[in-house]
């Protein structure tokens, strides 16, 4: 299979062009692939043909016209180059994941990939799920590039260095133990501990200067506590303080208390802020309903996700972070005054 992302998106066209029933002309499969963003002459089709027939095997229909104009198609219009057939072993490999996979067959993540490996092992004929799903991503972030490098050292266990740009400091040299790649608001963070400081630290992808990335031998891999990095992620919205002490001025777990609007409850309900939240409705003509929220993380995130609620929502406890909202919509506020 060609390397060149163009090349494959050329290829994936015309071998969807090539199982139409009719066939197609030169200038059709030419206009196909303009309107796809791809223009090319008509020699290109002709040795994609050669490679398609040479290496993928793809035997096309000898004498097929419509008046005089020659049409293009596979014999078997149900074949496809990119239809590899699995041998048995590699269908027992991917049996296995997929069963594995199948206890997280409840998030949507999990739900695509299950879908897709059962299509390979059953060779069934569907289409490109790429056309049907589009999961949230922002393809130019600074850093997407570096994630299976970095996850690679993660799932290898073994340390690495890198340069880290801070926005507002010079560039350091970091040396780590990677354990984990977060997702959180379209960016990616990697959770490792620094060696010098033999603490947990969150690095943004984005900030890591690219092709400095090194595995470093030398330093023998320290296991993570597990334990306490899943409770350390799971009380809290984003990543920020994650792994600060849980009485940090900045960042404290505390037991929030918001009231909600009656118009927001199901959004909460739905999407949870918390896994363990609760939610008690207040006996009053407006009905509200009482947010709880023990033991979260009072960081940055969690106050942005409030102030996004707008009017919906009131912070009732702690008294703390209640001042903290009412004097950012003050100085929000004050900007159009």
């Amino acid at each position: 299979m060609p390397v060149d992302k163009q090349v494959i998106q050329r290829y994936k066209i015309l071998d969807k062009c090539f199982r139409s029933a009719e066939g197609m002309t030169y200038l059709e499969l030419l206009d196909t692939l303009e309107d796809n963003g791809i223009k090319v002459d008509k020699r290109t089709i002709q040795n994609d043909m050669v490679v398609f027939g040479c290496e993928y095997g793809a035997v096309f229909e000898p004498e097929l016209k419509r008046g005089r104009e020659r049409l293009f198609r596979y014999s078997d219009t149900n074949q496809s180059i990119f239809a590899k057939r699995l041998s048995e072993e590699e269908k027992g490999i991917i049996s296995r994941i997929v069963e594995k996979l199948r206890v997280h067959d409840d998030i949507p993540h999990y739900q695509w990939m299950i879908y897709i490996l059962d299509g390979l092992v059953n060779l069934e004929d569907y289409e490109d799920i790429g056309r049907h799903i589009e999961f949230q991503n922002n393809l130019s972030l600074a850093g997407s590039d570096l994630f299976s490098t970095l996850m690679e050292a993660c799932m290898n266990e073994y340390a690495i260095s890198f340069s880290y740009k801070p926005y507002k400091a010079p560039a350091v040299i970091k040396f780590v133990f990677p354990y984990l790649l977060k997702q959180y608001n379209d960016r990616w963070f990697l959770i490792a501990k620094d060696y010098e400081a033999q603490k947990l630290f969150i690095y943004a992808l984005d900030r890591v200067v690219e092709d400095t990335i090194k595995k470093v031998p030398a330093m023998e891999y320290e296991e993570p506590d597990w334990k306490y990095l899943d409770n350390s992620l799971s009380n809290l919205v984003g990543i920020s303080g994650a792994f600060n002490d849980e009485n940090d001025e900045r960042t404290p777990i505390a037991d929030v208390r918001i009231r909600v609007s009656r118009s927001r409850i199901p959004y909460i309900e739905t999407k949870p802020i918390l896994q363990w939240q609760e939610i008690e409705n207040e006996d009053n003509e407006a009905g509200t309903s009482i947010l709880s929220l023990p033991g979260i993380r009072i960081n940055k995130e969690l106050e942005s996700l409030i102030l996004s609620f707008g009017p919906d929502v009131e912070v009732i406890e702690p008294v703390s972070l209640r001042e903290r909202i009412k004097a950012k919509l003050g100085y929000t506020i004050k900007h159009y005054d």
